[in-house]
C-alpha cells in the first residue's frame, strides 16, 4: 500500500480511535467519582487525574476543563462512529467479521497497513477510505485545535504546553510512536 494512503489511515485511526479515550474521565461519573482519585483507565490512573498531576492544576481548572474534554470527546466519538460506520458501507461481510473478530481479540482498531492486510482490502476499497478520511481530517483538525484554543482561557502558558505534550503523546503512543502531526 502507498505510504501515502498508510499514513492518512494511521492520522484518522489516531484522532478517531485514540482521542476519545483521553477525555473518558469526565463520562458518567457522579460528583467525586473517579477521576480525581485516579480510577479509570491504563495504569490505575485516568486521564484527567494525570493531567491533573502533570500539569499541576487547581481544582478549578480541573472544573473548568471537565466541560471542554466532555464536548471533546463527545466529538471524537462522532468521528470515529462515522469512520466505523463508513467502514462498514465499504466492507464485505467477510471482511466485517474478520474485523469484528480483530476488534474483539484486540480492544482496539488495527493500523491502516493492519486493516488492509488482515482484511484484504481491495485498491477500490482503500481510494474509498482515503477520500472519506481526506473529507474528514478538516473536522478533526479543527476539532483539536479548538479544544487547544477553549483551554488557552483556563491554563497557564506552561500548562498549555504540557497540554499540547500531552495530548500528542497520547496520539502517538496509541499507534507505534507516531504522532498526528508526522506527516502532514
Amino acid at each position: 500500500m502507498p505510504k501515502l494512503t498508510t499514513t492518512l489511515l494511521l492520522i484518522t485511526l489516531i484522532l478517531a480511535g485514540a482521542v476519545p479515550t483521553f477525555a473518558q474521565g469526565a463520562r458518567n461519573r457522579g460528583p467525586g467519582q473517579g477521576q480525581e482519585q485516579g480510577q479509570g483507565q491504563g495504569q490505575g490512573q485516568g486521564p484527567m487525574q494525570e493531567l491533573r498531576q502533570q500539569l499541576n492544576l487547581t481544582p478549578d481548572q480541573v472544573q473548568q476543563l471537565r466541560p471542554i474534554l466532555q464536548d471533546f470527546r463527545q466529538k471524537m466519538n462522532g468521528f470515529r462512529d462515522d469512520w466505523r460506520q463508513e467502514l462498514k458501507t465499504c466492507l464485505t461481510e467477510k471482511q466485517q467479521s474478520r474485523l469484528k473478530a480483530i476488534l474483539d481479540r484486540d480492544g482496539e482498531m488495527p493500523s491502516p497497513s493492519e486493516l488492509a492486510e488482515d482484511l484484504n482490502l481491495s485498491q477500490s476499497q482503500m481510494q474509498e477510505l482515503k477520500a472519506f478520511r481526506s473529507d474528514q481530517k478538516p473536522q478533526i483538525r479543527a476539532t483539536v485545535q479548538g479544544v487547544f484554543a477553549q483551554t488557552k482561557n483556563v491554563l497557564t502558558s506552561e500548562q498549555q504546553g504540557k497540554f499540547r505534550q500531552f495530548i500528542q503523546d497520547r496520539l502517538g503512543n496509541r499507534r507505534g510512536g507516531q504522532s498526528s502531526d508526522d506527516n502532514n
